[in-house]
C-alpha cells in the first residue's frame, strides 16, 4: 500500500510540474506576443497610408483605386488555406482549415467576398468585385509576389512552421483590419462606407482557436514559431508599404 501511495504521490507530483512548466511557457509566448505586436504596430504606424493627416487627404480616385488594389490582398487567401489543408498531417488539422473555409463563406450570412462586394459599392457602385477576380486588372505585380511569396515559403517549411505562420497571419488579421477601419473613418465621402467586412475581421477570434496548437509548437521549437512570425510580419509590412505608395501616387 505504501509503495502505491509513494507512486500516486510521484504522478501528481510529475503532473503538477508538467502543469506549471506549461504556464511558464505560455508566459513566455505570450509576451513573445505582445512584443512582436507591438513593433509590428509601430511599423505599421509610420505607413503613410496609414497616418490620420494622409488618409483624411485622399482623392476619391485614390480611394477607387485602394478599394481595388486591396481586394487582392484578401482575395486569395484561398490559395494560402489550400496550402494548409493539402499539408495538413491529420483530421484535426484538416478540420481547422475546413472550419476557415466554412467561415469564408459565411454559412447562413453573407459569404465574405459578398461583403467585400458590398463595401466597394458602397464606394463606387461601378466597381465590380466578381468581374476583378475574373480579369485581375488591378493585381499589381507587387501583389502577386506577396501572395506567391506566402504560397512559396509555406510549401517549403514543416508542419510546425505552416501552423505557426497561420497563427501570426491570423493574429494580425485583427491589428491590421483595426488599422484599416480606422483608415476608413478618415476618408471624407458623400455616403457612408459599409464596413461589415472590416468589423468582422478586426473582431475575429481566428487565432485564439490556434493557440492551442502554437503553443504546443513553441514548447518544442520555439526559434521555428519565432522564424515564421518575423517572415509573416516582415513580408506584411513591405505588401502594406508598396501599396501605400501605390495608392499615393495616384
Amino acid at each position: 500500500m505504501e509503495l502505491i501511495i509513494n507512486k500516486l504521490n510521484k504522478n501528481q507530483e510529475r503532473a503538477s510540474n508538467v502543469f506549471f512548466d506549461d504556464i511558464l511557457m505560455n508566459e513566455e509566448l505570450n509576451e513573445y506576443l505582445r512584443q512582436w505586436e507591438n513593433e509590428y504596430m509601430f511599423s505599421l504606424g509610420k505607413i503613410g497610408l496609414f497616418k490620420t493627416e494622409v488618409a483624411e487627404n485622399l482623392t476619391y480616385e485614390q480611394i477607387k483605386y485602394f478599394v481595388r488594389i486591396f481586394y487582392h490582398v484578401r482575395g486569395h487567401f484561398y490559395k494560402f488555406l489550400w496550402c494548409l489543408g493539402n499539408n495538413a498531417p491529420d483530421q484535426k488539422a484538416k478540420k481547422l482549415i475546413l472550419d476557415n473555409f466554412k467561415e469564408e463563406f459565411g454559412e447562413n450570412k453573407p459569404s465574405h467576398e459578398t461583403l467585400y462586394q458590398t463595401f466597394a459599392h458602397s464606394i463606387d457602385p461601378t466597381i465590380n468585385i466578381a468581374e476583378e477576380f475574373i480579369k485581375e486588372e488591378f493585381y499589381l505585380d507587387f501583389l502577386r509576389k506577396y501572395n506567391i511569396e506566402h504560397t512559396r515559403v509555406l510549401l517549403a517549411n514543416s508542419w510546425n512552421y505552416k501552423i505557426s505562420a497561420f497563427s501570426a497571419y491570423e493574429r494580425l488579421d485583427n491589428t491590421d483590419y483595426s488599422t484599416l477601419l480606422k483608415m476608413l473613418r478618415c476618408f471624407k465621402l458623400k455616403n457612408p462606407v459599409n464596413s461589415i467586412f472590416f468589423d468582422i475581421h478586426a473582431n475575429a477570434k481566428h487565432f485564439d482557436m490556434l493557440y492551442c496548437d502554437l503553443s504546443k509548437v513553441w514548447h518544442d521549437e520555439k526559434e521555428t514559431v519565432k522564424g515564421a512570425f518575423m517572415f509573416i510580419a516582415s513580408h506584411q509590412l513591405s505588401m502594406w508599404k508598396l501599396l501605400s505608395d501605390s495608392v499615393l501616387s495616384q
